[in-house]
């Protein structure tokens, strides 16, 4: 499978090694398909101090969406347009896949996942292209209750922590793609995919973690901490909050038809309802992953030891 992966980060120099980059190498990924995307030269020096010369890294742009922006026209021009891209955050943990377990009530239970991200990315690309669209992704549940053995295909969020796509498309960089910052971008891509191709993918039988707490550094909350918006990691939780809740509206201008606003339980930061979208089925189907792994290749080509949990 030709792939390359790209990993955006910002102030996780010293989490990168153990989350991200300890997750792709043990999915058995090539080290010279994994570029990393600092926002600054600062920054580039800290990365190096911790990761020495063992990982490909390039200065791009501070913020999360202006990076990935960077990125599609990096890979682009290097590649050629069309390149397929594998997008992962710099601190997502080793994926989750469900398997069966008769002693769970929906026959279900989690493992970790122990294959490799060529085998998912057959599946990813090859069901995506299938179906005649250019964006897929995996389950952004962590929890078998709230997981199937099934892939959807339609109007769903491709959530952005991990989302397969391909370098230069226009739902990243389109000329009418004006909301430009971090907070719920991943919402407008899946949007903009589904308004372009009518459909995105989603594999509900995989999912990655991410477990980033209160006082964790970096990430969105360190991109408003460098811009001065906030004077600590507090003060950016609850900044981070505030602005998901207008990039909400923002969104939802452009793509009314296709998702409501649902408010949710309130902020154990700010006290105010924090929000989400409820994406409208818009001819929606499910597919059993045994049809596609049937197609595609089995996720887990052995029978490898199981780890539940």
């Amino acid at each position: 499978m030709d792939y390359q992966v790209a990993i955006h980060t910002y102030g996780r120099h010293e989490l990168i090694a153990d989350r991200a980059l300890a997750t792709l190498e043990a999915l058995e990924v090539d080290r010279d398909k994994i570029t990393v995307f600092v926002p600054n030269q600062e920054q580039l020096y800290d990365y190096k101090a911790e990761l020495g010369n063992k990982w490909r890294l390039v200065i791009s742009s501070p913020g999360q969406f202006r990076c990935r922006q960077f990125y599609h026209l990096w890979f682009a021009e290097k590649y050629g347009e069309n390149q397929k891209l594998i997008q992962v955050d710099d601190d997502i943990s080793p994926f989750k896949y469900l398997v069966p377990d008769d002693s769970k009530m929906n026959g279900y239970a989690l493992a970790r996942y122990e294959g490799t991200l060529d085998s998912l990315a057959e599946i990813g690309y090859g069901v995506a292209e299938s179906v005649g669209t250019r964006l897929w992704g995996m389950s952004y549940r962590n929890n078998e209750f709230y997981m199937s053995d099934t892939v959807t295909v339609g109007n769903l969020l491709v959530m952005g922590r991990f989302q397969g796509a391909y370098a230069g498309d226009s739902i990243y960089l389109g000329s009418d793609r004006t909301y430009l910052e971090s907070q719920e971008e991943d919402a407008e891509t899946s949007l903009r995919a589904f308004s372009k191709y009518g459909k995105v993918v989603r594999l509900n039988f995989i999912s990655s973690v991410e477990k980033i707490g209160l006082k964790s550094p970096g990430g969105i909350r360190g991109e408003q901490m460098g811009k001065g918006l906030a004077e600590d990691i507090k003060e950016a939780w609850a900044i981070r909050e505030m602005t998901n809740r207008a990039a909400f509206e923002t969104i939802y201008a452009s793509f009314p038809g296709l998702v409501k606003i649902v408010e949710n339980t309130d902020s154990k930061v700010t006290g105010i309802p924090r929000r989400s979208f409820r994406y409208k089925n818009m001819g929606n189907i499910t597919i059993p992953r045994k049809v596609v792994e049937a197609q595609f290749g089995k996720l887990v080509k052995a029978n490898l030891p199981f780890q539940q949990g």
